[in-house]
């Protein structure tokens, strides 16, 4: 909604986040109720932005819907993300357009993010699936990259230790969510949202300048406000596995 968005509430990961456009105008679409000014917004949003950006090299793809049929919509969501891929398709970007697999939620949903993406895109944060979700998209994608666009939640296995080797080894893509603990505070884990009421009703918040709180063991993100990592052997790590090679300087 317009106005004053939420405060960050320490202690609470991405306590701010709100959908867009929102869970009552994905309804709208699926039972038929949406008012055309809203599908010519949206439309118009949409072609929008990609057509600004439509050649500019510093675009790398178009992640058109992000988790479609997650927050317990699965198939509900497919009206809305059918025509979403519509309004990108009638600007045709030079850049290439993916909505993720593993992610969403509702067979419709997934069938059409496969059929459509010019790039296959995945989430994972669960480390005993990641080589054989990378293996059966790799199977899947009919000579189409595949990339992760999501990874790293260190209680879950995805550490950098365990993830990066094996997208080395498969030669995929891959985005860890996220670089710096902000405001955000994604260094916490899911589990914290459960207490959001309790910290509500107490009144805290976290104010600009204020100290960001941290947990015993970060979820997401590297690197505190002040450049200090949270674990320097990770860092280590990150900038050797990413190094080049002997014979690609050479080359």
């Amino acid at each position: 909604r317009l106005g004053p968005q939420p405060k960050p509430l320490p202690g609470i990961h991405n306590s701010g986040w709100k959908h867009s456009p929102g869970q009552e105008l994905v309804r709208q679409f699926h039972d038929g109720t949406v008012a055309a000014s809203e599908k010519e917004r949206l439309a118009a949003y949409v072609h929008g932005v990609i057509s600004r950006f439509a050649d500019d090299r510093r675009v790398l793809m178009w992640d058109l819907y992000n988790e479609p049929g997650q927050s317990n919509n699965g198939d509900r969501s497919n009206e809305l993300l059918r025509a979403t891929w519509q309004w990108a398709q009638e600007v045709r970007p030079s850049q290439p357009l993916t909505s993720c697999l593993e992610g969403s939620v509702g067979e419709r949903n997934i069938a059409l993010n496969l059929a459509q993406s010019d790039v296959i895109s995945f989430h994972c944060y669960q480390g005993d699936r990641l080589e054989q979700l990378i293996h059966s998209y790799q199977h899947e994608s009919a000579g189409r990259p595949v990339i992760c666009t999501e990874y790293m939640a260190r209680e879950l296995g995805t550490t950098f230790q365990h993830s990066l080797p094996i997208f080395k080894k498969y030669r995929t893509g891959c985005f860890n969510w996220g670089l710096v603990a902000g405001k955000s505070q994604t260094h916490f884990n899911w589990q914290t949202v459960k207490a959001i009421d309790a910290v509500e009703q107490s009144g805290a918040v976290l104010l600009p300048g204020e100290p960001i709180p941290e947990p015993e063991l970060w979820f997401h993100d590297i690197f505190r406000m002040d450049g200090t990592p949270f674990d320097q052997r990770e860092v280590d790590f990150i900038r050797e596995i990413t190094k080049a090679s002997e014979t690609c300087v050479k080359n």
